[in-house]
């Protein structure tokens, strides 16, 4: 994240504030090589892009006036300290809550659609650090309901992924293993966001190492796993599996757990469980937000989003790539925006004429934002006027519902009316 507050150290999980933050340049400037036009506009636009939706024959009735009449309103749950994000675990009634600090609880939801917090079930305060952008930043739950996965930073600023047994939906500390571990050179850009696909495989990311412009030159680099999202067997272990599906399965060259690389911070991502393409919201530096979605069947190719080279759709760098995938929706910091905080796809029933819509939001102004991408391949977005201060995260219930996070301490419910 990027704020430039004085809360900038403890709670820039987001922002991505380096060790000397540089000006913010509210301009926008486009990327020379690409051919990507647009920027994503308070109000709702339409957006050039290269990519077809294969399903986005059942969406071709979404028009800016729809969007704009959207049925969606915010209701407060629970406020908490410093919510990261939430897992219903299968064959259970079983909701747990992870904070920042390292505590994992399960919430217990009344009639009304609040919730009570109980004791933590896991505590890893001890384990945890929250140096900088540090901390629980991701959690994710096996298909079957038998594992738990988190990932934090630990008290030598190690990225730390570990899964623990769940016994009906209850984590068993005393069997807990480490599935992977990295040690981060800088206090931000750590990532962290955890997720699991259909086939039960593990989604981890990891930002570009931290500092300002990628310093280590990371982001290019496949010889390690900094600025990329891995895919990962977690169910083998030894400590896990390389899915064979994965583009760099078997060299000796790269590392063949990368999955999506040139990121500088894919803070939050998520999978769309109806069609199980990968929307990835990689944080920018100084300029440029960007929203990439990767078709499923593109998940076994070789996918560069770019970064240093590229920030966004703006060129970045005097250095030339041969190719790289161009992103979805890109917006500059022109109207206060600062740092994308990326969301879910809607797929519940209660409004499935918005089945199918990516929902999103920005760090500094907290404005939930709606995307769809229609036959043509042009993306419609639109700016709600439902706002919750420091987005962290969005996380989806048990029955398709949509929470959303705020490191202030509040966790909504995003509801259609």
């Amino acid at each position: 994240m990027k704020v430039l507050t004085s809360t900038c150290l403890l709670v820039a999980l987001l922002l991505g504030c380096s060790e000397q933050l540089e000006s913010v340049d509210a301009g926008y400037e486009s990327g020379s090589s690409t051919s990507l036009l647009s920027k994503d506009e308070e109000s709702s636009t339409s957006i050039s892009v290269s990519e077809s939706n294969r399903d986005s024959e059942e969406r071709d009735y979404l028009d800016v006036e729809v969007l704009q009449n959207h049925p969606f309103t915010l209701t407060s749950v629970i406020s908490l300290d410093h919510p990261m994000g939430l897992v219903a675990v299968p064959e259970s009634d079983v909701v747990l809550v992870g904070e920042r600090d390292g505590r994992v609880s399960q919430l217990h939801f009344l009639d009304d659609g609040t919730a009570t917090k109980g004791d933590p079930v896991l505590d890893l305060r001890s384990e945890v650090s929250t140096l900088g952008e540090g901390g629980l930043l991701g959690l994710a739950v096996s298909n079957d309901g038998k594992e738990l996965y988190l990932s934090y930073t630990d008290q030598e600023m190690k990225s730390q992924v570990i899964s623990t047994v769940l016994n009906s939906g209850m984590p068993n500390i005393d069997e807990k293993r480490t599935i992977l571990s990295l040690e981060q050179p800088f206090s931000n850009h750590n990532g962290g966001h955890l997720v699991v696909d259909q086939k039960g495989m593990l989604l981890v990311g990891f930002g570009d190492g931290g500092g300002s412009d990628d310093p280590l030159n990371y982001g290019q680099d496949r010889s390690n796993w900094f600025g990329s999202i891995l895919r990962i067997n977690p169910s083998i272990e030894s400590p896990y599996g390389v899915p064979e599906l994965n583009p760099f399965f078997g060299s000796t060259e790269f590392k063949e757990e990368i999955l999506v690389w040139g990121l500088r911070n894919p803070w939050r991502y998520s999978i769309d469980s109806t069609t199980g393409d990968l929307w990835i919201g990689d944080v920018g530096q100084d300029h440029i937000e960007e929203i990439t979605r990767i078709p499923y069947e593109d998940l076994t190719e070789d996918n560069n989003l770019g970064w240093p080279i590229f920030e966004g759709d703006r060129k970045n760098r005097d250095e030339s790539l041969d190719t790289h995938r161009l992103p979805n929706i890109v917006y500059d910091h022109s109207d206060g925006r600062c740092s994308v905080t990326g969301g879910l796809v809607y797929n519940s029933d209660n409004a499935s004429e918005f089945s199918g819509v990516y929902i999103y939001s920005d760090w500094c102004d907290g404005r939930i934002r709606l995307a769809a991408i229609l036959q043509d391949g042009s993306v419609l977005t639109h700016a709600t006027d439902l706002i919750v201060p420091e987005v962290v995260g969005f996380s989806e219930g048990r029955n398709g519902q949509i929470y959303v996070f705020s490191l202030q301490g509040e966790v909504f419910e995003l509801k259609t009316e």
